[in-house]
């Protein structure tokens, strides 16, 4: 979180945030040692682990807890809407122990540990994450009806690692610890899939039938990479100017922006502003000093916007001395970062 900048008086004008579009997301808020919500396709149930993984800067980290997939527990699915590829799932794991078993059981391909699917009810979950242990440690695959692709890379045993799953048509891939906030990278690997096995991704399968044991947790899915890697704003609003006041009780502010999709700006009278913006928790605005969201001590959101670099408030009394803090932030469906 960073505070962009500190002023006296100000202005506003209010644009609902920007909010891409994911399409699902999943923090396992449910009860520690619970099944998981997820609709079950083979026993036994997948449970929730006592708490979240954590991996600094990335939107999933340390929200309610993770989903503790066994050596040979059973597996669940979820569907989602499907609008068009490609499709990405972004996701946590921590892994203990590895192996690829397809232990068979209620589907085909529930040896998977996470696949991104044509459909759900486990009859198609047969493309995507496996494992196998390797040198002391393990290396991430794929799996598909092509068979199996795994990177030559070592990854240690109880460390948590960013995976994004992408899936196009005829082909998916693996992307492991990507730069968050950056471009898509080229992949780690790749694997083709038949197309008649669908050309849709609505859904996720999960399955603890593999052999192995790990933490799965902060599953996000779009069709957009930026979605599922974006981070905390690097770069912060400056250049910020006042025009003589017309009123006494109304002034003008205009600035240029940072690399956030959003922003919003904080006011207090008397006294410096002591409220600062949660992460995941969005605000409402009012040009109207008190009108909107209160972040404490009378510290109020006056400024809300995707858009715009010049605002106009409202309701400043006059031989009053106005604090104002700017804070950028990046949202993404339900998720927003200060």
């Amino acid at each position: 979180m960073r505070r962009l900048f500190y002023l006296f008086l100000f202005i506003f004008f209010f644009v609902s945030p920007l909010q891409a579009q994911i399409l699902f997301q999943e923090d396992f808020t449910g009860c520690s040692g619970c099944p998981i919500s997820w609709p079950i396709d083979c026993s036994p149930n997948i449970i929730s682990a006592p708490s979240g993984l954590v991996y600094p800067g990335y939107i999933g980290s340390g929200i309610g807890n993770a989903a503790l997939i066994s050596a040979s527990g059973g597996s669940h699915s979820q569907s989602f809407g499907f609008s068009s590829f490609p499709a990405y799932v972004g996701f946590l794991v921590n892994v203990q122990s590895a192996n690829f078993i397809n232990m068979g059981g209620c589907a085909t391909g529930t040896g998977v540990i996470l696949a991104l699917d044509p459909n759900t009810g486990g009859s198609s979950n047969d493309h995507g994450l496996i494992l196998q242990s390797s040198g002391g440690g393990f290396n991430f695959g794929l799996h598909s009806d092509f068979g199996n692709n795994f990177n030559p890379t070592i990854y240690s045993y109880n460390t948590t690692h960013l995976v994004v799953m992408k899936r196009d048509i005829g082909q998916i891939y693996l992307f492991i610890d990507p730069v968050l906030g950056g471009t898509e990278p080229a992949p780690a690997i790749g694997i083709g899939y038949g197309t008649g096995s669908g050309n849709n991704a609505n859904g996720l399968a999960m399955s603890s039938r593999s052999g192995s044991d790990l933490w799965l947790d902060g599953l996000r899915v779009s069709n957009n990479w930026s979605d599922i890697v974006f981070t905390s704003p690097s770069s912060q609003a400056s250049a910020i100017s006042f025009p003589v006041l017309a009123t006494t009780n109304t002034i003008d502010l205009s600035w240029t922006n940072g690399n956030g999709n959003g922003r919003i700006v904080v006011a207090k009278a008397g006294s410096p502003v002591t409220g600062i913006p949660v992460d995941n928790t969005f605000y409402s605005a009012n040009n109207f000093l008190g009108g909107g969201s209160d972040l404490g001590s009378n510290s109020y959101v006056v400024f809300n916007s995707c858009c715009g670099s010049s605002v106009t408030i409202n309701g400043l009394s006059a031989g009053t001395t106005y604090h104002f803090w700017v804070f950028e932030y990046n949202s993404s469906g339900s998720s927003i970062l200060y």
